[in-house]
């Protein structure tokens, strides 16, 4: 675990950044829209509780995220006693990026779910999003890698059948799909 440098910095408000000494990125923590005053999200996609009542001189408590059936990270923010499940990338392209409409998926640039960092996630139409991401072809019997294409619509050309027929497939709607199993890269 690392210390992190705070530093303040004089804007209309002040906010903190901390240094991550291991990494040597910088950490920039802000608050979560609508949880102002309870909840911070950082740049490096970690999520605080800033209220946080347990041991006696800690500040602060880093939310505990946990995976989603689709791998994304999940926090559950709690306001008025009700707990509102989030995914952290929407809180980090929320909060870093640009005010993101429930119409826009938020895409891991490098298909890691876990990397929630603000610099791996870009804002992208569902469509777009879907279509878009690198899909691996697997030998439906040895389960080795056939090959690795960068969108459904150049696996779905290269086996002659259609998009939609790989994106069931990847969805775990049929298990096979031009004799292949296929599924996203991760």
């Amino acid at each position: 675990m690392y210390r992190p440098i705070v530093i303040d910095v004089m804007n209309t408000t002040t906010k903190k950044i901390e240094m991550n000494m291991v990494k040597n990125v910088v950490e920039i923590w802000k608050d979560v829209k609508g949880f102002e005053g309870l909840y911070q999200v950082s740049s490096l996609g970690q999520v605080k509780s800033l209220n946080y009542q347990g041991k006696k001189g800690v500040e602060h408590n880093l939310s505990i995220a946990y995976t989603s059936r689709n791998k994304l990270a999940l926090v559950g923010l709690s306001r008025n006693g009700v707990v509102y499940k989030v995914s952290v990338n929407r809180l980090v392209a929320e909060t870093f990026i640009t005010s993101v409409d429930m119409n826009y998926d938020i895409i891991h640039k490098d298909g890691d779910y876990k990397n929630n960092s603000v610099d791996n996630l870009e804002v992208s139409t569902k469509k777009h999003g879907l279509r878009n991401q690198t899909v691996y072809c697997l030998d439906k019997e040895t389960k080795e890698v056939k090959g690795v294409y960068k969108d459904q619509g150049e696996a779905a050309l290269a086996f002659n059948v259609t998009r939609p027929t790989i994106n069931q497939c990847i969805h775990k709607k049929c298990y096979t799909a031009a004799n292949h199993i296929w599924m996203y890269a991760a």
